[in-house]
């Protein structure tokens, strides 16, 4: 049978315990309490960040222990221990403001000191708005692009950086203005990446690029195995004059007047060197006329009228 009796020790001592039997025996023994000193309480540093991260709060041991373990709680008094570890950081991601209550442990004897408040502040990434102020343009025309912190009162001193797919004609890629004049016809995403520290936003535009465009007419030949059909210009988007034009992939030149009927593909070129789209142009040519039948020959005298038939 074990029975336990509970004493408040001061300091260290040696109790003598005397265990006696209902039949009247007895004996004695002695019992020694070591009294362990608690840990001095950490010291901590408290931390700032942007959204979810592992955050970089510290403790500090002040017992001198050689290898010190922190427990980290949820509470001042009762708190649920999230972390014990030898490591002086919270090794886990914080995703909103908390106070973790941080001891001391001396592993050798159990004992742990008072707790410590360590604060992990999490703030939110400022929003950012990015602007263009034109989003649809002709192939070769400019755009300016801009970004800006809509938190009146900024948090964050964000580095910008701007990206696109290839032919994007980006003169810079970095700085809250920029200026792009893309090389290819198409559909443009630009994105602009704010970074300060951890904090990240990000926001994007679209630009539309539209091609040199031209639209010709064939002119057909004037007479049968004539060979002097060409083509005109109706129409043109996106170009600058003056345009010349290749026929079936020949040099450029101005529009041909010698064309004999067949089918012939084109591309225009405008003064900035931009090409079209090639072009299939028809051209055709009247039916040969053909001699009347039954025309024949007649013989007459000089000053005579006749009539041929």
């Amino acid at each position: 049978v074990s029975q336990s009796r509970y004493v408040a020790c001061m300091s260290p001592e040696t109790y003598t315990v005397n265990v006696s039997a209902p039949n009247g025996c007895s004996t004695t023994g002695t019992v020694s309490v070591t009294i362990n000193p608690l840990p001095s309480a950490p010291t901590t540093t408290n931390s700032t960040q942007c959204g979810a991260q592992i955050p970089t709060a510290t403790v500090a041991s002040t017992s001198g222990l050689s290898n010190p373990t922190f427990v980290w709680y949820d509470a001042p008094v009762g708190g649920t221990a999230m972390q014990t570890s030898t490591s002086t950081t919270f090794t886990s991601v914080v995703s909103s403001t908390t106070t973790f209550y941080v001891s001391e442990l001396n592993t050798a004897t159990g004992c742990e000191s008072t707790l410590t408040p360590v604060t992990i502040t999490v703030a939110s990434a400022d929003l950012i708005q990015a602007s263009i102020d034109l989003p649809s343009i002709c192939i070769g025309q400019s755009v300016n692009l801009t970004v800006a912190n809509l938190n009146p009162t900024p948090l964050q001193s964000y580095a910008y950086t701007w990206s696109s797919t290839a032919g994007n004609g980006l003169v810079s890629t970095t700085g809250s203005a920029v200026v792009a004049t893309p090389t290819i016809p198409g559909t443009y995403i630009f994105d602009v990446n704010g970074v300060d520290g951890g904090c990240n936003a990000v926001s994007s535009v679209t630009l539309t690029v539209n091609p040199f465009t031209t639209t010709l007419a064939g002119i057909n030949v004037s007479c049968f195995n004539a060979g002097d059909s060409s083509f005109s210009l109706t129409g043109s988007t996106c170009g600058t004059a003056p345009y010349s034009y290749s026929v079936d992939g020949g040099a450029f030149g101005p529009i041909p007047t010698n064309l004999v009927p067949g089918t012939y593909s084109v591309v225009t070129r405008d003064a900035n060197l931009y090409t079209t789209a090639p072009q299939t142009i028809v051209i055709t040519q009247p039916n040969a006329v053909m001699q009347p039948e039954g025309i024949s020959n007649v013989s007459i005298c000089q000053g005579s009228p006749s009539a041929i038939s």
